[in-house]
């Protein structure tokens, strides 16, 4: 098997111009699945084997994961009640308006129905015109 320098020289003179990005793009794939593949296998193997940096980055990835994770939770949770009370709150407001127009609209009925018979009354209860 090449290595990675190796590998990236005879990509790089074999390969046309265009594909330069490819052959780098596919270099760091090569290097990052090399380095997630011997943590997986130091892993598999077993936690005795890892040196202690390794144990306490992977503590502190599993950690960081975790309290986000949970910090998330609570956001989402408290972002739907604020939201469940404002749709409520919207749902009350306009329970109320309706009832605030409709009260106007049967005052200016009744204001209306009183006009009307004073009017009756003034043209001497004759309420053909009207």
């Amino acid at each position: 098997m090449q290595t990675p320098s190796e590998l990236s020289h005879s990509s790089s003179s074999e390969a046309a111009p265009g594909s330069l990005l490819e052959a780098s793009h596919y270099l760091r794939q090569l290097i990052h699945f090399t380095g997630v593949s011997r943590v997986l296998k130091a892993l598999v193997e077993g936690h005795n084997c890892l040196r202690l940096r390794t144990k306490l980055l992977l503590w502190l990835v599993l950690f960081t994961a975790a309290l986000t994770s949970a910090t998330l939770l609570v956001v989402l949770h408290s972002a739907q009640a604020l939201v469940r009370r404002q749709i409520e709150q919207d749902a009350r407001n306009a329970v109320l308006t309706i009832q605030a127009v409709q009260h106007q609209r049967e005052m200016m009925l009744s204001r209306r129905a009183d006009l009307l018979a004073t009017l009756a009354y003034v043209r001497n209860a004759d309420a053909t015109p009207i």
